[in-house]
């Protein structure tokens, strides 16, 4: 997947000439500290947050719901595993094609309000049905909502005078939040749901976790932007 999405950026991704980038802010003396990036926005703090919530539900979901549905339904762990195969696999033309509708990079949140509410829903649904059918039909849903990522992702990019050192400590915040949710979701499903009977309540608690990414992305419709800060650059107006 990594090979032709490079192939696919080589033949799309060219330059526009027609393009006008506006001039870009002068660099920041070399002795300030890049890490003051990690208190300078809040956007990466309430994104992480979500995201972190909705990947804790995700590999929740992804640990224990094999076990629960060849115990419930019936399912053999090699179909449960082809249903999880076609989440990622789905994901990946959605995060291309939602990336390329401009209304969707101007406006992230609106795609972050919708991908939450969808993700959840469709593990929530996906914990009571044993038709294989919908499973896989309740799985391309859920691939196609992981589009929201490179939006989510490429929205740094837009905040106010930033840097790429300032960026750089920016993304790998969201990366260290993100990964903490999916440290702490197996682990807290599987405490909640304490032995094989209750597995479906133990899912089905972290199952909410992803309309944390539609709570961050209603904060960042929501928010009014700093009087100090206005312009095209903050994520609100872009």
């Amino acid at each position: 997947l990594c090979a032709v999405g490079t192939l696919v950026w080589a033949i799309v991704g060219v330059d526009r000439k027609s393009l006008q980038l506006e001039p870009g802010p002068e660099p920041p003396p070399k002795n300030v500290n890049p890490l003051r990036a990690l208190f300078k926005y809040k956007e990466p703090w309430f994104l992480g947050l979500g995201l972190s919530a909705g990947i804790a539900g995700r590999l929740a979901f992804d640990t224990w719901w094999p076990t629960f549905a060849e115990n419930t339904y019936g399912i053999e762990k090699t179909a449960a595993g082809q249903v999880l195969a076609v989440i990622s696999v789905s994901g990946f033309p959605s995060s291309l094609g939602l990336s390329a509708i401009p209304y969707l990079v101007r406006k992230p949140a609106l795609a972050l309000i919708a991908a939450g509410m969808m993700l959840a829903g469709s593990y929530i649904a996906m914990l009571f049905t044993g038709s294989l059918l919908y499973l896989f039909l309740l799985a391309l849903m859920n691939g196609f909502a992981f589009g929201f990522f490179p939006l989510m992702m490429a929205s740094f990019y837009n905040l106010r005078g930033i840097q790429p050192r300032d960026l750089a400590v920016v993304v790998a915040l969201v990366y260290t939040i993100m990964w903490g949710g999916a440290a702490i979701g197996p682990v807290l499903s599987g405490f909640i749901a304490g032995n094989d009977e209750n597995l479906r309540q133990g899912i089905l608690v972290l199952c909410f976790g992803p309309l944390g990414i539609s709570l961050s992305g209603l904060w960042l419709l929501l928010r009014r932007p700093p009087e100090d800060l206005p312009g095209p650059h903050n994520l609100d107006t872009v």
